[in-house]
């Protein structure tokens, strides 16, 4: 899920290909893939032999894995609005706020049976995103 997340991040930046950029802006948006980055590297190690638990580090890493994920999430709000003008309160947000939740409960807890309710709620939501919105980047902007 989080080379899908890759995916659509990039493929959303074409959303912003008529920003007046600055570096505040450049920075601002830069730090979405960042994030991404750092959950990559919480979730796979520099060694990756010296693992001996992958569930284990799994549930070690939880907690900035997934946070990591809602600050992404985050910022992708804050994106649409600095970048696209998307009004901050509009039912759209729903989705974000939805998924935000659903990210902060798997940072939190250790149960493995919630983090199996969250990666198939994460995956539909990942599909919902992708089907409405990364494969028509445009629809943040043009469809208030």
């Amino acid at each position: 899920m989080l080379i899908l997340g890759v995916f659509g991040t990039w493929w959303t930046f074409w959303s912003y290909r008529n920003v007046d950029w600055n570096v505040f802006r450049f920075l601002l948006i830069f730090a979405g893939p960042g994030l991404i980055y750092l959950q990559a590297c919480a979730l796979i190690p520099s060694d990756p032999s010296s693992v001996n638990s992958w569930k284990e580090h799994y549930f070690r890493a939880r907690s900035f894995l997934f946070g990591a994920g809602a600050v992404s999430l985050a910022l992708l709000g804050v994106h649409s609005y600095i970048f696209l003008d998307f009004p901050l309160l509009h039912s759209r947000r729903a989705f974000n706020v939805l998924m935000i939740s659903v990210l902060i409960l798997a940072a939190v807890s250790r149960r493995e049976s919630v983090h199996k309710v969250v990666t198939v709620v994460y995956a539909i939501g990942l599909e919902f995103f992708f089907s409405t919105f990364v494969f028509d980047p445009d629809s943040w902007a043009l469809q208030r």
